[in-house]
C-alpha cells in the first residue's frame, strides 16, 4: 500500500512536468509518504530533500530539508496542504513546478 500512496502523490504533483521543472530524482516510497531529492543549487535555502506525507485528514504535510552526509537539517514544514495545492508550494523551494 505504501507504494500506491507514493505513486498517487507523484501523480498529483504532475510527474513528467514536475521532474523536468524541478530536477527531482531519487523518488522513494516511505510508508504514507513520498521522498525525493532536488538539486540544492536550484532550491532556496539549500533545500535538497523533500518529504510529502499523507495525513489522516487526507491532506499533506511537506517537510523540506537540507541533507549533507549524515546530517539532516529540517528547513521548513508546511502542513494541511490539499492535493490541488501541492504544485503551489513554490514559495518554499523557489522552484517552478509548472510552465
Amino acid at each position: 500500500m505504501s507504494t500506491q500512496t507514493a505513486e498517487t502523490i507523484l501523480q498529483q504533483l504532475g510527474p513528467n512536468r514536475f521532474v523536468v521543472m524541478t530536477g527531482a530524482q531519487g523518488f522513494l516510497a516511505d510508508g504514507n509518504a513520498l521522498r525525493f531529492r532536488v538539486p540544492s543549487n536550484f532550491a532556496k535555502g539549500g533545500i535538497n530533500a523533500v518529504r510529502v506525507i499523507l495525513t489522516d485528514a487526507d491532506t499533506y504535510d511537506l517537510v523540506f530539508s537540507k541533507v549533507r552526509g549524515l546530517n539532516v537539517t529540517e528547513i521548513t514544514t508546511v502542513t494541511g496542504i490539499y492535493a490541488d495545492q501541492l504544485p503551489d508550494v513554490r514559495s518554499e523551494t523557489g522552484l517552478d513546478v509548472a510552465l
